[in-house]
């Protein structure tokens, strides 16, 4: 008879249940306690013989009974609140938070104080990667502003036997970025750099052109000098795509900020041929043209598929 055991977490009470797969039978581990159970995909539902019912949710390798799950400090209102958290009697503030992204064996970091909590969301959340004209198997995957790495766990954890680049200029996110991809090893090879349309030194501006910060996922690359840039090494893709060993490319994500001027200008006809897919947020809210420079280079080989989100999918056809 095959029984699982699992930790349960009740607003009453926390225990180890043992769920009998073959009758659907729960008992509380070192209790007289009986019932029925059904497990749906994450859902647990038990029918106690008390005549008590309770529903819990799995989070990681435990399950939390919807009660207690409903009065979990959302992650923006932990924001709001300055990110302060009581432990022992003070108060104190953590900088950064680790968890294992639900319904994957896949453990994150996320910043408490700048966008990382967005990024999540839109990758994890809003899941705007998810489309169904993502092709059903992959070999090669690029992510170009690949920020703390999230879209490229995203695609990682979906095409198992691909290999990854990302590539991501600033420091701060780069660092994360490395913690988030290790488990991948190889399988996710990494770069700290701009994307641009030469190879070189280029700087890193820290806010726009009013002073205003950028926060983090809006750091932007940029020619013009500035009192908050910093320098970084700055690359043509074709010149990555070469150094990583990728001949062809099945995915290429990019995010970059406004950078689509400069990477799908006329030196895009050195790596257009090499991609199957693109997809794209554009950013006329910075660089205005944008979205122009990414269609008039796009327009002769590939065709325009359903946007998600702030994404745009463009995919090659075929010859």
């Amino acid at each position: 008879m095959s029984v699982t055991r699992v930790k349960a977490i009740h607003p009453a009470w926390t225990a180890h249940l043992l769920l009998s797969e073959a009758e659907a039978a729960a008992a509380m581990e070192g209790k007289p306690r009986r019932g029925r159970y059904r497990l749906a995909a994450d859902r647990l539902e038990l029918d106690w013989e008390d005549g008590e019912r309770d529903a819990f949710l799995r989070v990681g390798r435990d399950f939390v009974h919807e009660a207690v799950a409903a009065t979990a400090i959302r992650f923006d209102m932990l924001r709001r609140r300055g990110g302060l958290i009581q432990i022992a009697g003070q108060v104190v503030r953590p900088h950064s938070l680790r968890f294992t992204i639900p319904g994957t064996e896949a453990e994150v970091s996320l910043r408490l104080h700048g966008s990382d909590g967005a990024v999540y969301q839109q990758v994890f959340g809003r899941r705007e990667y998810e489309t169904p004209d993502l092709p059903a198997a992959a070999a090669t995957v690029v992510d170009l502003g690949a920020n703390i790495g999230l879209s490229a766990l995203f695609f990682a954890l979906r095409y198992r036997q691909a290999r990854l680049l990302a590539v991501e200029p600033d420091a701060g996110n780069f660092a994360l970025l490395e913690a988030n991809t290790a488990p991948f090893g190889e399988r996710v090879r990494r770069e700290q750099a701009a994307i641009w349309n030469r190879d070189g030194m280029i700087s890193l501006a820290d806010e726009d052109e009013a002073g205003n910060d950028l926060d983090g996922w809006g750091i932007q690359v940029t020619e013009a000098p500035s009192p908050s840039a910093r320098q970084t090494p700055c690359f043509r893709l074709d010149t990555l795509l070469d150094r990583h060993g990728f001949q062809q490319v099945d995915i290429l994500k990019v995010d970059i900020e406004g950078a689509e001027v400069e990477l799908f200008d006329d030196s895009a006809a050195a790596w257009l041929p090499r991609i199957g897919l693109i997809v794209v947020e554009t950013h006329d809210r910075f660089r205005p043209g944008s979205d122009a420079a990414v269609r008039r280079a796009v327009g002769p080989g590939f065709t325009e598929l359903p946007r998600l989100g702030e994404n745009r999918f463009f995919r090659r056809i075929p010859a």
